[in-house]
């Protein structure tokens, strides 16, 4: 209240939304977590694999070895799925929870793959080796979704930018103008013949605002369709 009267429109409304970049923050770290799980995936069920056949299929094994190994973020996610699966409960529940864990899709999936794999009699070598293959190309398609993405970043930051400031220099020009033909006492015959127009500038300040802040909103959406991540994190 005590910024109300001294502050523009602009920031005050700057200031409204910029809390919403939090929750977006938040959102972004967690799925960047994720990405650098998936990306250590691959090389962990390649190593699960061959560990694994090297010990006659034993899985519980090949994980207490690869325990001591760094998969970055997905580290803590392998031992937990060690110490689930050496209670030999339930080892299907305990890969569910290994992909809950994850946050990954990817991971899900080709976890699942490999569990009914071994499950079925398969080789863990070569199905490890066949999984990790396919898990990569995904990968790599993913990368070039990414760098798309970043460039659609770009793109959008510079529009919207040239986009304000065309705005306000159109505005800054006509509230001149306006300025210039109030000021000046024309005859009255010479007022007859022209058509006067007059605006409020408080309310162009706030369409030209819903402009922005509606370009804005819809590149969020864009970019967060584009990158394949939660709309949710479109209030970064």
């Amino acid at each position: 209240i005590f910024l109300y009267d001294r502050l523009p429109i602009q920031i005050l409304v700057a200031f409204t939304f910029s809390p919403l970049a939090l929750g977006g923050y938040t959102i972004k770290k967690e799925e960047d977590t994720i990405k650098r799980r998936d990306e250590n995936y691959a090389s962990f069920i390649r190593s699960l694999g061959s560990s694994a056949s090297a010990r006659g299929g034993i899985v519980e094994h090949a994980l207490k070895e690869l325990r001591i190994h760094d998969f970055g973020p997905l580290t803590k996610n392998v031992n937990n799925l060690y110490q689930r699966l050496i209670t030999r409960i339930n080892k299907f529940k305990s890969w569910e929870h290994f992909s809950a864990e994850s946050g990954s899709n990817l991971i899900q999936r080709f976890s699942d793959m490999f569990v009914e794999s071994i499950n079925v009699g398969g080789k863990a070598e070569e199905t490890g080796n066949i999984i990790s293959n396919n898990f990569l190309q995904i990968m790599a398609l993913r990368k070039q979704r990414y760098n798309t993405a970043s460039s659609l970043v770009g793109v959008l930051y510079g529009l919207i930018g040239g986009v304000a400031m065309t705005l306000y220099i159109a505005l800054t020009v006509v509230d001149a103008m306006q300025g210039m033909f109030v000021s000046v006492d024309l005859p009255t015959e010479v007022i007859g013949g022209m058509l006067q127009v007059t605006f409020d500038k408080t309310i162009i300040n706030i369409l030209l605002l819903i402009i922005l802040v509606a370009h804005a909103f819809i590149s969020s959406l864009m970019i967060r369709i584009v990158d394949g991540g939660k709309l949710s994190g479109a209030t970064l």
